[in-house]
């Protein structure tokens, strides 16, 4: 009897189904204290489902997430321009840009586009703030500056109605700002207007290989403030550069700057001037000059600290050189 009721709960055990009350008296204790593990055996299951279940449902929101971020890296990537190659015969310009982004979506931007058959555009920026929001501003400043830029070719005038508009937009206390520099080369001349509004100086490199930080801050962030009562101080004022033949201007934001290796040492601006100065800029074209700086970067903070974009543009203003196709 004793062994027929054994195997009766061992089997209700291993079946799933409810132990049986046994009839001899010297089981009891056995049974409850199965009956109890049991219960505890069940609760335990049920709260592994439903573990489970909540883990699969987080996988799941996750995969959705990933595949928006992607969806809107792509969208981000689109609105960037395309080939510049055809600005060597037609601006007398050799420019490239490229942008890393530290996560999937970034704050960076740059632009290019010709305003007419004498004046090239191109600009490169910095949002404040990381991930959707930050991508959503970009998009909106560059777009406001290409459409205003379509009617004129004062950067700083462009940015004066810009920025006034993008402040008094925006809602709440969350405002968002970019730094920005603009310029527009005229390619007769070689003299690029830009403006300055609060990003890193640009490295103008000379043809004969002297290299200087390139003109000054004219303004203030994109955004970043307004005055209601004195309109004239929300205005920005434009500057000059003057490109000879072969002169290149290397523009970056500071996500370049600011890039930390293991020991916390940042790159900065010097250990831009250097790289350029270890390197025959003269006799490269503008795409191997931002790769070469890409790899001085990456072979610097390979195993740093990274939670900022790097975008880097550079342009030659090639002037009456014989223009050279790229390989």
């Amino acid at each position: 009897m004793k062994d027929d009721e054994l195997r009766a709960i061992r089997d209700a055990i291993d079946a799933d189904r409810p132990i049986p009350e046994p009839e001899d008296p010297a089981l009891y204790p056995v049974y409850e204290s199965l009956e109890l593990l049991k219960q505890r055996y069940e609760s335990r299951i049920r709260e592994l489902e439903q573990a489970a279940s909540e883990r699969d449902a987080f996988y799941s929101d996750m995969q959705q997430m990933r595949s928006e971020h992607h969806m809107a890296e792509e969208i981000q990537r689109s609105l960037l321009p395309g080939d510049a190659d055809g600005f060597r015969e037609s601006h007398h310009a050799d420019l490239y840009a490229d942008m890393d982004t530290a996560w999937e979506i970034g704050g960076d931007f740059y632009d290019y586009f010709p305003l007419d058959e004498e004046h090239l555009f191109f600009c490169i920026g910095d949002v404040s703030g990381k991930g959707v929001s930050a991508a959503l501003f970009c998009a909106i400043v560059k777009t406001a500056i290409a459409m205003s830029m379509q009617t004129g070719t004062d950067p700083a005038q462009v940015c004066t109605e810009v920025s006034a508009r993008l402040y008094q937009t925006q809602r709440g206390k969350s405002r968002m700002f970019a730094t920005l520099w603009a310029g527009v080369l005229e390619k007769t001349s070689g003299i690029v207007t830009y403006v300055n509004a609060g990003h890193e100086l640009p490295l103008l490199v000379r043809k004969k290989g002297e290299i200087i930080a390139a003109g000054e801050r004219t303004g203030f962030p994109v955004a970043s403030w307004y005055d209601r009562n004195h309109p004239e101080k929300n205005t920005y004022t434009s500057g000059t550069l003057a490109m000879e033949a072969g002169d290149a201007l290397v523009l970056f934001t500071d996500g370049l700057t600011d890039s930390e290796n293991e020991e916390g040492q940042r790159f900065g601006a010097q250990r831009i001037r250097e790289s350029l100065a270890d390197f025959p800029v003269r006799e490269q074209d503008a795409r191997e000059t931002v790769s070469y700086l890409e790899r001085r970067i990456g072979a610097f903070a390979d195993h740093g600290i990274r939670d900022d974009d790097i975008t880097l543009l550079m342009l030659r203003f090639l002037g009456d050189l014989p223009a050279q196709t790229p390989d």
